[in-house]
């Protein structure tokens, strides 16, 4: 488990353990610029459930995982998609969350894989297996692999970004506690680049404190930006999702 410090004081900023372990696939060789003009196909939405299984103090214990994919059942052979991972915040779930990204995702051909890990036996672990799991069936770019999550989904999000940076072209954190810069534990890493959206009305995780974490990871050089909403609160918009999409086309 990774810990960070506050005051002096250690805290655990999630109660998921053990943290990521496994390596995702290395980078897919065939590179995309733009959709073949040829591309008319529409996009579906899946909902599937995947079943792992894990040992605990010597038991097996199988469990399933629910997650939705938005996906492209009749793209040309060989094209690669752009895949946006996203995490919802508590009480919510993969479909309902992944309506919030599909019209946008659409209209640039992405991928979108939506879990649900509420109300589960949801560790760290589960989340590298389900990406090989869509990558082994699913024509993913390997090179283009996102993160983005809202509050709570947000703070896992920066967990496996902390895990394995190696693996996320970008990261997006929306309405999420501010990003643990300075833990001693974290300045070596090298992250990809983060882009931080916030309401300056929420009340839950304070926009201040969100900026003070930006600053510090922009000392280090890493490429931090922000999109603050003055009239928004602990919220996540629809239309924020061209902003964000255009965002991370652009990191």
């Amino acid at each position: 488990m990774i810990y960070f410090k506050r005051k002096g004081v250690r805290h655990a900023y999630l109660l998921f353990a053990p943290l990521l372990v496994s390596l995702i696939p290395g980078c897919s060789s065939f590179h995309n610029q733009h959709p073949p003009q040829a591309f008319s196909a529409e996009a579906r939405v899946l909902e599937k459930t995947l079943t792992l299984e894990r040992d605990t103090k010597g038991i097996p214990i199988r469990y399933s995982l629910n997650y939705a994919l938005l996906q492209w059942p009749s793209a040309p052979e060989r094209y690669r998609f752009p895949l946006l991972l996203v995490l919802h915040g508590r009480g919510g779930s993969g479909p309902v969350y992944l309506n919030l990204w599909k019209t946008e995702a659409k209209k640039k051909h992405w991928m979108i894989l939506a879990p649900s890990y509420e109300n589960q036996k949801f560790t760290l672990e589960d989340i590298p297996l389900l990406l090989e799991e869509v990558i082994k069936h699913y024509p993913v770019d390997q090179s283009k692999i996102y993160i983005a999550g809202m509050s709570a989904g947000g703070f896992i999000s920066q967990m496996l970004v902390v895990k394995d940076p190696a693996v996320w072209k970008a990261a997006v954190f929306i309405g999420a506690p501010a990003f643990p810069a300075d833990a001693p534990e974290l300045k070596d890493l090298e992250y990809p680049p983060f882009l931080f959206v916030h309401g300056k009305k929420d009340q839950q995780f304070l926009w201040e404190e969100v900026e003070k974490s930006v600053l510090s990871l922009k000392e280090r050089g890493v490429r931090a930006e922000t999109f603050y909403y003055s009239d928004a609160g602990h919220e996540q918009r629809l239309e924020w999702s061209k902003t964000i999409l255009d965002w991370l086309e652009s990191a």
